[in-house]
């Protein structure tokens, strides 16, 4: 009979505050005011923050394009600045062709309305020694044509003191200055000037402009298309924060207010735009913080002190001074290479839209031009809210849905079952349980089986035991037999290792021995039950247990069989044993023990010393016979070498001696040329003296040609004098009087000869070699540098000589027809070699073994021929 139940029991169990079911629904009511008010705090602030956000960054993209975009033109516009420079640089003193390659360059193809005007601007006798002032200037004219301007070359203010000018000399070579917009005094265009500036020969000669019309800049940044893809519009500033573009309709929607004219504003201060707008005047504070953290920037590295800027900066404010010395220095050291975004806000009110608005202000690299960008937010903003509440709306009704089912899923599924299995189990009811295993497959119907398997296997427990002693019995039975069996195995084992008579061990991983055969115990003379558990150092010597030690190491190490041939000390003495060791492992793979088994070999170990031994010898001799045979090949290879360099030294020789008497026919040829030279004037003398009517302008002439043919003589006899005696020369009246002399010979060539000379003191040195060098090179480059059928009008050659303690370096330098760069390096590297012949080969072989002496050649095709010599005066001492 069951036991009736406490009738408090059944009142606490059956209390609604207690059920599963009640729980569950505050804890779900509770889950779902959470995940709503989370939802509702995500949608309406981070969502929208994240939006408003992501159209940041879009407009910030917008203003890295426009940027983009921008200097894709200041790129191209710098590069044609530098390369009118690159004319002025080239054709320094020729104005015809400055004139004719100029306005072809300017004149780009889509730039008409941008490029207004560009040139070069010499400094002061830099192309023409008599001019101050001698601008090469073109501008645009009505029918877009350039057309060159004289007024800057007149007197009056210095084209050198512009502000277009004057930095650009602080700036290196191969980059340019960006002026602040200005209004040119000549044409009146609003622009603003690329200079670069041009410098040859590490002089600074002048400057080379391009210039943009403002107006042009303006139109392009205030075009339909660009505003539409920028979204909204755009401020363009120069280096001193002046406006190269705005936007043109500033005047609010529905205000009435006068505002300024169209481009009234152009190349006017930013903060005069502010103070008529002041909604802009955020824009202006973050221009201002801007350019002081440039000018921090500039200042940790200065190149240009303040004192080295000082005539720069003649006449300028001091604020515009700061901002003028940072922007010098950071060109100078290429600081700013990059865009960078300077600064992003919002402003409350925009004059174009007259509503809030996102401002992204960008600083163009090289320009120091500032782009702010100004695009309207409330369409934004407006746009997130209404997806924030449209998204919003459908996460809390979906929650909502989703918490209601899985309430009625979680009574239908979990709560009820598990109520129901309860009360069986309280009650006992077994019956319910197996209905509820055998119908159910979920987890329910699996904790009802397992209830019900886990009171069976206690039943199939007890039956167990009973046949688990019965096989424990029967296990005792087999482990007596197999413990018999192992004792007749070891017997025979036993037998066997102390029959053999190898010598047989096992020792384990601590190297001590735990089986040895009678044979072992023999050799080493020690009984068994005294060498189980001893070691190799307890029972050898020292020397032979460290060489056991590493064998045992490399089987250890390899985890295979090795062979060793090893000493054992037996009765006899040390004799040597062949040893096979190999590891021993357990069922798990485990090395436990090593076992060696030893045959004596010395027998044949005497026998291989022996062969060992005669082979050595053999070797001794073959080696003594190899050694007697490489010094014979020795002897032969040194007289091949010594006969080789007497020929060569010989050849060498005859080669020095047929240059020396080249040498010495250079100076009849020199003198031949000079006389054939004095001859032709003196024929003109002659001619006149024959002339039946003496004018004035005949006795004028002929008093010239006497006069030039007495310098002639002097010239001449002075040259002879110290061409022939020993004395120390002067080399600049030396190189006077060769000038004199060869200027005459060339002239009959329609060559030009320029002598220069530097430290030219008295020098010990031969005069007639040195009249050899100077007449030979001379005569090199007046030959080989014009083709004598068509020499042109400008054909020239400049001999320069420089001296100074250690060596002579002579220049010999044409405008000829040059060399391309496969004939300048054959050249170069021949006369390196020493290799070839003619001229300019044997006057570089002479110089080399006389005095030492190097000949170099640069040249450019169609351009120049240079040769340089370097003579130590060492050797002329």
């Amino acid at each position: 009979m069951e036991k009736p139940k406490d009738s408090s029991v059944l009142s606490a169990n059956n209390h609604w505050l207690n059920s599963l079911p009640f729980k569950l629904s505050v804890i779900q009511f509770a889950v779902a005011i959470v995940i709503i008010a989370t939802s509702m705090w995500l949608i309406f602030s981070i969502e929208t923050k994240h939006h408003m956000e992501t159209e940041q960054t879009l407009s910030q993209s917008k203003g890295q394009a426009i940027v983009a975009l921008a200097q894709e033109d200041v790129a191209k516009i710098e590069s044609l600045a530098l390369a009118v420079g690159s004319i002025g640089e080239t054709y320094q003193k020729r104005s015809i062709e400055i004139a004719n390659l100029v306005p072809p360059m300017l004149d780009i193809n889509h730039y008409h309305n941008l490029i207004v005007g560009g040139g070069v601007w010499p400094e002061p006798g830099a192309f023409n020694e008599n001019k101050q002032q001698d601008s090469y200037f073109w501008t645009r004219s009505d029918d877009q044509q350039f057309v060159r301007v004289y007024s800057y070359n007149d007197d009056g203010e210095r084209y050198q003191d512009e502000p277009w000018y004057k930095p650009t000399r602080f700036i290196p070579h191969g980059s340019a200055y960006w002026s602040p917009a200005y209004t040119d005094p000549h044409t009146k265009e609003i622009m603003v000037t690329a200079s670069a500036p041009m410098w040859r020969d590490h002089e600074f000669i002048g400057v080379s402009t391009v210039d943009i019309r403002l107006e042009a800049i303006n139109k392009f940044f205030n075009s339909a298309d660009f505003t539409a893809n920028a979204g909204g519009y755009v401020f363009v500033l120069d280096s001193l924060n002046q406006l190269l573009s705005y936007p043109l309709d500033t005047q609010p929607s529905g205000e009435s207010s006068t505002t300024p004219a169209a481009d009234a504003f152009l190349a006017q201060p930013f903060t005069s735009y502010a103070a008529a707008f002041p909604q802009m005047e955020p824009i202006n504070e973050a221009i201002a913080v801007a350019d002081s953290d440039f000018i921090k920037r500039s200042e940790q590295s200065p190149l240009y002190q303040a004192e080295q800027l000082d005539e720069l900066f003649e006449g300028v404010s001091r604020s515009q001074r700061i901002k003028l010395a940072a922007i010098i220095n950071a060109n100078t050291n290429r600081s700013e290479t990059t865009t960078k975004m300077i600064s992003t806000f919002s402003i409350e009110r925009d004059p174009m839209q007259g509503e809030s608005a996102l401002v992204t202000v960008f600083i163009m690299p090289k320009t120091h031009w500032k782009v702010v960008l100004v695009t309207p937010v409330s369409s934004l903003a407006a746009q997130a809210n209404t997806v924030a509440i449209k998204i919003g709306a459908f996460l809390l009704l979906s929650q909502l849905a989703a918490l209601f089912i899985l309430f009625l899923s979680q009574h239908r599924l979990f709560v009820k079952p598990v109520a129901v299995m309860a009360t069986s189990l309280d009650e006992g009811n077994t019956a319910q349980l197996e209905l509820d295993a055998n119908t159910r497959k979920d987890e329910i119907g699996k904790l009802a089986r397992a209830f019900i398997a886990r009171s069976h296997q206690l039943e199939v427990a007890y039956a167990s035991l009973d046949a688990s002693n019965l096989a424990l019995e029967q296990q005792l039975v087999v482990q007596k037999q197999a413990q018999s069996e192992l004792k007749v195995k070891e017997t025979e084992l036993s037998s066997l290792l102390n029959a053999s008579q190898n010598l047989i061990c096992i020792k384990d991983v601590d190297g001590s021995y735990n089986l040895v055969n009678d044979k072992f115990c023999e050799v080493i003379g020690i009984e068994r039950d005294k060498l189980i558990g001893l070691r190799d150092i307890d029972i050898y010597p020292p020397h032979i247990a460290e060489i056991v030690a590493h064998h045992d190491s490399i089987v250890y190490g390899t985890d295979k069989p090795h062979c060793f041939e090893q000493p054992i000390p037996t009765a006899h003495g040390e004799q040597t044993f062949l040893v096979s060791k190999y590891p021993i492992s357990n069922a798990e793979g485990m090395v436990t023990s090593i076992g060696a088994m030893a045959i004596d070999i010395s027998q044949i170990t005497n026998q291989r010393d022996e062969h060992t031994e005669t082979i050595s010898e053999l070797k001794q001799q073959l080696n003594t016979l190899q050694t007697n045979q490489l010094a014979l090949q020795q002897t032969i290879e040194n007289g091949t070498k010594l006969q080789d360099e007497l020929a060569k030294q010989l050849a060498h020789s005859q080669q020095l001696a047929t240059i020396n008497h080249q040498n010495q026919g250079l100076y009849p040829q020199l003198m031949d040329n000079a006389l054939l030279a004095l001859s032709n004037i003196q024929e003109q003398l002659f001619t006149h003296l024959n002339q039946p009517q003496s004018t004035e302008h005949n006795e004028q002439q002929f008093a010239m040609l006497l006069a030039r043919q007495t310098d002639n003589l002097r010239h001449l006899r002075q040259l002879l004098g110290h061409a022939t005696d020993g004395r120390a020369i002067r080399l600049s009246q030396f190189l006077l009087h060769f000038d004199a002399i060869m200027t005459p010979i060339l002239a009959e060539k329609r060559i030009r000869l320029n002598v220069s000379a530097k430290n030219a003191k008295h020098v010990q040195l031969p005069p007639l070699t040195l009249l050899q060098i100077f007449f030979g090179l001379l005569q090199n480059s007046a030959s080989r540098a014009f083709d004598p059928t068509n020499i042109p009008d400008n054909a020239e050659i400049e001999l320069s000589v420089v001296v100074n303690d250690q060596c002579i370096a002579i220049d010999i330098r044409d405008n000829g027809v040059g060399l391309d760069k496969q004939q300048l390096e054959k050249l170069n590297q021949m006369l390196a070699q020493r290799a070839g012949s003619g001229t300019l080969y044997e006057l570089a072989f002479w110089l080399n073994t006389e005095f030492d002496g190097q000949l170099h050649i640069d040249s450019e095709a169609h351009q120049y021929t240079a040769i340089s010599c370097q003579l130590k005066l060492t050797h002329f001492s």
